[in-house]
């Protein structure tokens, strides 16, 4: 009896190993791809994070799933094989010849690289790859395109089985592309993505002569970046020629004219294609832009105030039986299927005869922006920029305006006025005076501008009637004396559209505005026509120049006495600049002034003596003050020490511009800044006469009972007195005496530096001075005399002179509570006052010599003039 292996019934059993793992190439890097052979699926952008995620994540998810699918085989052939040997110790030998038992071994799949197509876009790959069976051979191969991966870093299994696996779920071979072919170039598209870049997993399946599916497919995780977005250019079509409109400029189309809209694309990622290519899959003539169509939808009313949130607004459109509704699509098909030309032109046609139910295509179009926008999306399958998307085109052109500049009305020869032109409102004769552009001109003026204006040639009028309206608006920028800069707005004009210059024959009209001026302003007049649909010349003309002419400087004159007259009259002239040689040759300037204090004050040089006093000395600061009637005395009062008071006179000379000078003399100059300085005061600790005594701060005039200031009603001239109080024993003992007699025993000062610091406190006024003060044209409310001090600055512009009430100036405090309407702002003016030499202090020195028992004293600072 032969034994079972004699008579060759024990099987043989095949035991399936697996195959190698796929190699992942330098095709892993991330590139933006897009398919040339037709791919499902929907593609969606992850960020770089997870793309790098996805690169690196491919060789850990082949190599897990063949470790998987390995032990899953080993497993299975281990089972087998303990199942046969279980049979034969059971039932012995057969009596028949047993089938043999043949696993096939299924293929293995690699992609052995995917460099970029020479000369490509970024986006197309010429992709390799290649399959293996050990016991048999390949058939062919299937694909899948997904977007993104679902590739979990953190695990070992591959998780993008669930998406292309046809081993394993024979379903997923619904999004599969079969082929025979190891290497195809891809044109991995974006799909209709705005961004140009994508994230994307290739899966590569073999299928071997069994029909059996590589358990692990090769993938190819990828980022997909294109070369950028196709761009849109728009252009206005007339008489068939194409003219181009800038991107994010509005086109212009006159009233009830037809418009025509045309639009072109092109692609940057068509690099890389042959043109026999590219007209393959180009579907907008002349086929080499990349283009594969077009859509638009037009914004607003004409569109039907589609929500685009809520409803698809584009257009062409295609009906769907399925959903029983249609939907927008960038290129249209004939039944045949093939392609037909896209839309690339808008016809309006804008006809004013159109009727209600007419759409937007027929219509008359209103006044202004019509808002369209066009989409297109490319053989890469990106989409235009949204802000490349949008076109206006405005329907009305803007009517025209033309200010005169220096010029008579060429328009309207029977007015030979010269434009623009001021009238000096203190002028009985009203005569005019033309000026241009850009010029100064004197304050208190009133303005007159003339501007042309008519609808543009271009619109069609619907009312022969309506002539054109004219308004205007003013702008004024007000340069501060004390620094920095006002600006302020009137509200426009009342429109006028009965112009009082009639149309020419070239169709212009003609008006007129006026208005007041202000001090140190920049006034920029504004013109704009206005036609009968109230569409404004969006560029209104205008015209520009400064108000405010500088007063002048003539002597600071002082004086030892208040009755002593004035060496000067009107005559006087200005000091011109600040040159050393204009000033000494000023008989004003050129020499220094020299006051004596005696006991008496009699004499023509002598201070006029007032009467007695007492000086106050503070212990601490040294601060000195006058006073009548002394402090009881104590510990921590002031020191006190009797003195004459002293008093003499400062005369400020000075004239506003005479284009702009006021005929009453009390306003010959409106305010002054001032300052008077001693050398041995160098930080006016002393503060002189009735004003602020400080270069930097105006004094207006006489506020409330303040003395020391006063303004001469008949010439206008500014007085300022100053105080010079002198210690009594100073004058009678000495200097030596006074300080080492007067201030020790009488006064009580037994620190010998005490006394001294006590005696040049008390001293400092006298030795040399200086005073300095600069001329100003304008005043404050508040202040005596009462002098026009607000500019009123009107609403819309047109003021007449003849809606002052009578006895009252354009310049008064309460004009707005006179009964005077349409005023918008009240301007203090003094702000903006105009200062002589352009803010530079004129000076003139003095010298104040005590006639004492001992000889002249003066005081002396080595910090001196």
């Amino acid at each position: 009896m032969k034994s079972c292996n004699d008579r060759g019934f024990l099987p043989t059993l095949r035991l399936t190993p697996t195959g190698p793992n796929p190699y992942i190439s330098g095709a892993e890097k991330s590139k933006t791809l897009q398919g040339l052979d037709r791919q499902a699926g929907r593609v969606g952008a992850v960020s770089p994070t997870k793309a790098a995620h996805q690169t690196r994540s491919f060789k850990n998810a082949s190599e897990g799933a063949h470790s998987s699918m390995r032990n899953r085989r080993e497993t299975v052939s281990g089972l087998l094989f303990a199942a046969a040997l279980a049979v034969l110790v059971l039932t012995g030998c057969r009596a028949f010849q047993p089938e043999a038992v043949i696993v096939n071994k299924a293929p293995e799949t690699f992609i052995i690289g995917a460099p970029v197509e020479h000369g490509g876009g970024y986006y197309r790959f010429h992709v390799f790859w290649y399959g293996s069976d050990v016991d048999g051979r390949v058939e062919r191969f299937v694909w899948a395109l997904t977007d993104t991966t679902v590739q979990d870093d953190d695990t070992t299994d591959d998780e993008e089985d669930v998406r292309f696996n046809p081993a394993l779920d024979a379903s997923t071979l619904d999004i599969g592309r079969w082929t025979t072919r190891t290497d195809s170039i891809f044109n991995f598209t974006i799909d209709q993505g705005v961004q140009p870049s994508y994230d994307m997993t290739l899966h590569m399946v073999a299928v071997d002569d069994f029909g059996d599916f590589d358990r692990t497919p090769a993938r190819l995780h990828f980022f997909s970046n294109t070369l950028g977005n196709p761009v849109i250019t728009f252009f206005q079509v007339i008489d068939d020629s194409l003219i181009a409109v800038p991107q994010g400029q509005a086109d212009t189309v006159g009233f009830a004219v037809p418009y025509q809209v045309h639009w072109e694309g092109i692609s940057p990622n068509i690099r890389g294609y042959s043109p026999e290519a590219l007209a393959m899959v180009d579907t907008v003539p002349e086929f080499t832009d990349g283009m594969l169509g077009f859509k638009y939808r037009l914004m607003g009313e004409l569109g039907g105030n589609c929500v685009p949130s809520l409803t698809d607004c584009w257009s062409p459109r295609i009906f769907q039986e399925a959903t029983g509704d249609s939907i927008s699509v960038f290129a249209l098909r004939d039944r045949d299927g093939n392609v037909l030309p896209p839309v690339q032109d808008l016809i309006f046609l804008n006809d004013p005869l159109a009727g209600p139910e007419d759409g937007p295509f027929e219509k008359l179009l209103p006044s202004g922006a019509v808002n369209l926008e066009v989409n297109s999306i490319d053989i890469a399958g990106v989409e235009v920029s949204t802000f490349l998307r949008p076109f206006t085109f405005v329907v009305n052109f803007d009517p025209e305006t033309i200010m005169l500049d220096g010029e008579t009305d060429w328009a309207h020869p029977e007015d030979p006025e010269s434009y623009p032109y001021y009238i000096l409102l203190n002028d009985d004769t009203q005569e005019h005076h033309p000026f241009q552009s850009g010029d100064r001109i004197p304050d208190r003026t009133y303005v007159v501008a003339k501007s042309l204006a008519r609808d543009n040639p271009k619109d069609t009028k619907l009312d022969p009637n309506f002539k054109i309206g004219i308004s205007g608006f003013l702008q004024g920028t007000r340069h501060n004396y004390f620094g920095g800069r006002f600006s302020f707005t009137s509200e426009s004009s009342v429109v006028n559209t009965e112009p009082p210059w009639d149309a020419n024959e070239d169709g212009w009209y003609a008006d007129t505005l006026g208005f007041l001026t202000g001090p140190r302003t920049t006034f920029t007049i504004n013109m704009q026509a206005v036609d009968e649909h109230g569409r404004k010349d969006g560029s209104p003309a205008n015209l520009s120049f400064d108000v405010g002419h500088p007063p002048c400087i003539q002597c600071i004159e002082l004086l030892p006495k208040f009755s002593t007259p004035s060496g000067y009259d009107e005559s006087l002239e200005c000091l011109a600049d600040t040159t050393s040689d204009a000033i000494d040759a000023h008989p004003c300037f050129s020499d220094t002034t020299i006051l004596r204090v005696t006991s008496s004050g009699l004499g023509d040089d002598e201070l006029q003596f007032i009467q007695p006093v007492f000086m106050l000395v503070d212990r601490s600061t040294g601060f000195t003050w006058v006073v009548i009637d002394p402090p009881s005395g104590g510990e921590n009062e002031p020191y006190v020490i009797e003195s004459n008071l002293y008093r003499m006179e400062i005369l400020l000379h000075g004239l506003d511009d005479i284009r702009e000078r006021w005929e009453d003399k009390v306003r010959r100059i409106m305010g002054w800044a001032y300052q008077v300085d001693y050398e041995c005061d160098p930080f006016n600790q002393i503060r002189d006469g009735g004003g602020n005594d400080d270069i930097k701060v105006p004094t207006w005039g006489r506020s409330g009972n303040s003395e020391g200031i006063t303004i001469d009603a008949a010439t206008g001239l500014w007085k300022i007195s100053v105080d010079v109080a002198v210690p009594r024993d100073l004058i009678t003992l000495g200097p030596d005496l006074y300080k080492d007699l007067t201030l020790q025993y009488i006064v009580g000062i037994d620190d010998p530096d005490m006394r001294d610091r006590v005696f040049n406190d008390s001293t400092k006024q006298f030795g040399k001075g200086r005073v300095q003060a600069i001329a100003l044209d304008q005043t404050q409310c508040g202040f005596s005399p009462t002098r026009p001090a607000t500019y009123n600055f009107f609403r819309n512009v047109r003021p007449s002179q003849a809606e002052l009430p009578p006895g009252r100036s354009w310049r008064d405090c309460d004009l707005k509570d006179s009964g005077v309407t349409g005023i918008q702002l009240t301007l203090d003016i003094s702000p903006g006052a105009m200062a002589s030499l352009d803010g530079w202090a004129a000076s003139q020195f003095f010298r104040i010599v005590i006639e004492t028992a001992t000889g002249d004293f003066e005081c002396h600072s080595s910090d001196g003039f």
